[in-house]
């Protein structure tokens, strides 16, 4: 496990380094704060904000859906904090409803 968290953080902090050093210059910034940064922040605000409003002596299987539908509105939110994937929902959501 270890080694896969290793190995995750070279790709990011070397790999990408090297994609906008050569393929996509002058992107670097722009992908950090719309990529990264914006779905981070939102991501973790909606996950310390879920934190306080779980309230306390759940049982064990209640506390398992609860942290479940959190993790599932942490996505949602951060997924559509990123401008690509916003665009991708919308035009994926748009098209099963006109099925």
């Amino acid at each position: 496990m270890a080694a896969r968290v290793i190995l995750n953080c070279g790709y990011v902090l070397v790999g990408v380094r090297l994609t906008h050093r050569r393929l996509l210059k002058g992107e670097n910034w722009r992908w950090f704060l719309d990529d990264v940064a914006k779905p981070l922040a939102v991501g973790l605000a909606v996950a310390f904000t879920g934190r306080f409003l779980l309230p306390d002596g759940l049982t064990r299987p209640v506390l398992f859906l609860c942290l479940a539908a959190l993790a599932f509105v942490i996505l949602v939110c951060s997924a559509l904090a990123a401008p690509d994937l916003r665009q991708s929902m919308v035009k994926w959501v748009l098209e099963r409803g006109r099925r």
